[in-house]
């Protein structure tokens, strides 16, 4: 009876002793992000430490769904077994290989290697978890962003565009980046007065001027005009010039202007001879409201988040002086992020 209770005890420890050895061997973790070191066996199991890349763990246990019970840095837990690896396999494996290349023809050999490349990186695998989920998402939103500096501003993962504009008007310029990659933009600034001229029918169109026997145009100061823009842009990349768009839109603008009126007024006490009225200054603020028709260009430099444009627009008064039309356009650059 002791020779059978020897023997059973015996046969325990042989059978013991492999998963021993592999507790004391060298593993470590293969994965570039680390892996996290949970309370179970499966990703529903909380974590309670983050392991980082290389790191060398023991191998406790090896469970059958795929998962490793480790010990690092006296903590207990499970991880995924696919993030970690033997180093000695990996030596051992690597000495065979090398064993056999200097064996083998070296084209052979170069053949291999592109496979063992091509099969490493094709099996890399990333922390089957929530958290390194998120963080590849992020990896995959930056090189987009990284990659988008040199090419389309239109079609980039950018989402704003702030900068300086001059021309009609002169002043700051905002865009908005849809993700249709279509684009909306707000410009206010100053404007000049081209094209806006007030001559003696402009002043009587007022209706309190309208009565010519009582007031007499005599002359006007017109300073710049402050004009705000908001327009809606289609635009699309130019396939042969890597990071130039090319956009056209419609949009609505309004002006404020103030004018300085210079008029003679008869009281009624005195003849009709204009120059005996009373010379009068008058300070009025004129607003005018229409549509504008947009064509333009917008380059974006290559690795900056910087690009150029350029614009020309028909402005179509609707308010004030209906269906009158003026020629604009403006340059300028925004920084893009």
């Amino acid at each position: 009876m002791k020779k059978q209770v020897t023997l059973f005890i015996c046969t325990v420890l042989l059978a013991a002793a492999p998963a021993v050895v592999s507790a004391q061997s060298g593993y470590k973790i293969s994965s570039s992000s680390g892996a996290n070191l949970r309370k179970g066996p499966g990703t529903s199991h909380s974590a309670t430490a983050t392991i980082p890349a290389g790191a060398n763990v023991r191998v406790l246990e090896k469970n059958s769904n795929g998962w490793y019970k480790v010990e690092y840095n006296g903590q207990t837990g499970y991880v995924a077994g696919d993030l970690v690896e033997n180093q000695n396999a990996q030596q051992s494996s690597a000495n065979r290989t090398a064993d056999n290349t200097r064996q083998q023809p070296a084209g052979d050999a170069q053949d291999r290697n592109n496979a063992a490349r091509q099969t490493g990186n094709g099996s890399q695998r990333d922390d089957r978890d929530d958290r390194s989920q998120n963080q590849g998402s992020k990896s995959n939103r930056t090189a987009g962003k990284s990659a988008s500096k040199g090419g389309n501003a239109g079609s980039s993962s950018y989402k704003w565009g702030i900068g300086l504009r001059l021309g009609e008007p002169s002043g700051l310029t905002v865009k908005r980046y849809l993700s249709s990659g279509n684009a909306l933009e707000v410009n206010l600034g100053r404007s000049s007065r081209w094209g806006y001229e007030y001559d003696a029918d402009d002043f009587y169109r007022h209706s309190r001027f309208s009565d010519r026997d009582n007031y007499h145009f005599h002359a006007y100061e017109g300073g710049a005009s402050t004009a705000l823009q908001v327009r809606y842009l289609w635009q699309k990349p130019i396939r042969s010039a890597q990071g130039l768009d090319w956009y056209v839109g419609l949009g609505g603008q309004a002006r404020f202007t103030t004018a300085t009126y210079y008029y003679y007024y008869n009281e009624g006490n005195w003849d009709n001879d204009w120059w005996r009225w009373n010379l009068v200054e008058e300070r009025r603020t004129d607003v005018d409201l229409g549509l504008d028709g947009i064509i333009g260009l917008e380059y974006t430099l290559p690795n900056t988040p910087i690009s150029l444009f350029g614009d020309v627009n028909i402005f179509m008064e609707i308010v004030d002086r209906p269906f009158a039309m003026f020629g604009q356009g403006g340059i300028g650059a925004r920084y893009n992020f």
